[in-house]
């Protein structure tokens, strides 16, 4: 192998700018869209779909650059508007920015700035207005609604005759194709308000709009704004009228061995003899999954802690020893994929508990395994120090409860459980790579030494900081509960447990029925990164035989669009994150006490129909 000291270092989280660059291998998809935005009839909008980090820029980037001079692009970010506190006018903003880059000369764009400026204080409110059928607004700003459907009527018909000309004076090009990104870094509502505005636009002909959007955003923006009781039918019937084609990200597709051995290539990390690609990827996808964003994390992780961890004279340089560097480059790759996704098995092993039978008990865990741990893993310190039942818990000297604490929901924890046996299964392949089905004394030395050193990439703070910092989110969350919990005071006196993470914020309210029988209530809130606090609601009926109870409640007695958790703790029902709020015009304290009331409302209602 030729030595190398040009190694590539840290990779930054860039969109791919063109097809050249695509190393996910999408190219099929980037021409299909582009023969479909090139033919179809306009007006269309199509909304590029997925998670954070999943490659919606970088799909749109390609789109645009292979259509070239075949159209005329529009590019607008709405998170560099956002960024200084413009969300209010990004509508308006976005609009300017078409015209400037139409470039067009004539009266009409005159007069289409002359009216956006007009119509600045109140578009968004007459868009609302518009796009939900509603004519209730009487007096804006001085004039009826009538008048400012009038004025951005005639705007549109404006805008409509700029891009009629701009078309004329380009050759073999009869569209514009306007590309909006980054819409889910907005706000959940303001997103919502921006898309109802362009819908006032989204009707011109020669006009293709693609919009880079997490449809989760989207619903979770409708129920900001329309209330938390609309249900799924009603957000996508929403959506459906300003999407004509949805086009989901095709992470499942991504040729994940090509970005992978692309990656490796770059750090020097393939054995020529012995190619570790398939391995790696493998990894990945048990691990992290197939999220652009999150890979790149992982290979900058990679490999600051490999710089760190090799000497200076062999950093890189491919001598004798190489198959030794090798096996240590698997494992370390193996350890920061652990590392990131999951957590818990990763702080066990890296605390000295690096035991091979472990491991493999981790790796042969089967379905029954899974549902017996979950059934006995009581979820009462996750959300109170009260115990909700008397079912013993598993024993100390079981792997998954030594390794799983109290802090992890019950749903977390299920999914991570499910994942975790495969992943497993290639992490004992890349800490060994002998002849033997055994793994050697030295091969565990080589991954104890590299958990030791891999502390540096981890995520959490270093306990005494933790420890201030969870005291610090527990006292908020209690302070956030009471003040629910006043205005819930409608409903009845609600009581604060202690919570045993500091993470959530919980209430109960004991009440009787219909039948006599007593039945508890539980609103427990959560702070997510991505979103904001999640709110999750328990029923339990008080002292009542599990399965009476649950005979009698059914499947969903709140009648929610998602099913409750069952059997997570007997006589326990568990609707995970029904609602979540992110600062939006109401206050917390108004959304989740809506929210609780409402649950309130339709266990009473559904007892007393039941009795």
């Amino acid at each position: 192998m030729a030595e190398s000291t040009n190694v590539t270092m840290g990779y930054q989280d860039l969109p791919v700018g063109d097809l050249k660059d695509d190393l996910f291998n999408v190219e099929s998809y980037v021409n299909g869209l582009c023969r479909f935005i090139l033919n179809c009839d306009t007006p269309m909008t199509i909304s590029i779909q997925g998670d954070w980090g999943s490659g919606k820029t970088s799909m749109m980037n390609m789109v645009k650059e292979n259509l070239g001079e075949k159209v005329l692009p529009i590019w607008f970010n709405t998170w560099q508007f956002s960024q200084f506190q413009l969300e209010k006018s990004l509508a308006i903003s976005m609009m300017e920015v078409m015209l400037k880059k139409i470039e067009d000369k004539s009266d009409n764009k005159e007069k289409l700035s002359e009216m956006i400026e007009e119509l600045k204080k109140n578009l968004i409110v007459i868009a609302t207005e518009m796009v939900t059928g509603s004519s209730t607004l009487g007096q804006i700003l001085g004039k009826t609604y009538s008048s400012c459907v009038n004025e951005i009527t005639e705007l549109k018909e404006q805008f409509q005759d700029i891009v009629y000309n701009k078309l004329a004076t380009r050759k073999n090009c009869d569209r514009m194709v306007v590309f909006i990104d980054d819409l889910d870094r907005l706000q959940p509502l303001k997103a919502i308000e921006l898309l109802e505005v362009l819908k006032l636009f989204l009707d011109c002909k020669n006009c293709v709009f693609v919009l880079a959007i997490d449809y989760e955003v989207v619903t979770l923006g409708i129920r900001q704004k329309y209330g938390s009781d609309i249900d799924a039918a009603k957000g996508k019937s929403f959506f459906d009228k300003i999407i004509q084609l949805p086009f989901k990200m095709p992470v499942n597709q991504y040729d994940i061995d090509k970005y992978t051995e692309s990656m490796m290539k770059k750090m020097k990390i393939i054995d020529d003899k012995e190619n570790n690609v398939k391995l790696f990827s493998s990894l990945i996808k048990t691990s992290i999954g197939l999220n652009p964003r999150g890979m790149k994390r992982l290979f900058n992780a990679y490999q600051l802690l490999y710089s760190i961890m090799q000497p200076e004279e062999t950093k890189y340089n491919y001598t004798q020893e190489v198959r030794t560097d090798i096996l240590k480059q698997r494992i370390l790759f193996a350890v920061v994929c652990m590392q990131m996704s999951f957590e818990s098995v990763y702080d066990y092993l890296s605390k000295g508990n690096v035991d091979i039978n472990a491991l493999k008990n981790l790796e042969s865990i089967d379905r029954e395994s899974i549902d017996s741990f979950l059934r006995q893993r009581t979820i009462s310190e996750t959300i109170s120090s009260e115990k909700l039942g008397d079912e013993d818990i598993l024993s100390d000297e079981d792997i998954l409860n030594a390794i799983f604490d109290n802090k992890i929901s019950i749903e977390e924890l299920s999914v991570t459980l499910q994942k975790l046996p495969n992943f497993i299964k290639y992490f004992i392949q890349a800490i060994h790579k002998g002849s033997s089905s055994e793994i050697s004394k030295e091969e565990l030395g080589y991954l104890r030494d590299i958990l030791k050193h891999s502390t540096i990439t981890d995520v959490k703070q270093d306990e005494g900081e933790a420890t201030q910092q969870s005291i610090e989110l527990r006292q908020k969350n209690r302070e956030l509960a009471q003040r629910v919990n006043k205005a819930l005071e409608k409903i009845g006196e609600f009581k604060i447990p202690q919570a045993q993470s500091p993470a959530y914020g919980i209430g109960y309210l004991d009440f009787t029925g219909k039948n006599d029988k007593i039945y508890q209530l539980r609103y427990v809130l959560k702070y997510t990164e991505k979103i904001g606090i999640t709110i999750s609601i328990y029923i339990n009926g008080r002292n009542q035989n599990p399965e009476e109870f649950y005979k009698f409640m059914g499947k969903n007695p709140l009648k929610y669009n998602q099913n409750p958790v069952m059997n997570a703790q007997p006589g326990w029902y568990f609707y995970a994150d029904i609602f979540k709020v992110n600062n939006s015009e109401k206050s917390d304290v108004e959304y989740i006490a809506e929210t609780v009331t409402d649950a309130y409302n339709r266990l009473n209602d559904y007892i007393a129909k039941k009795s």
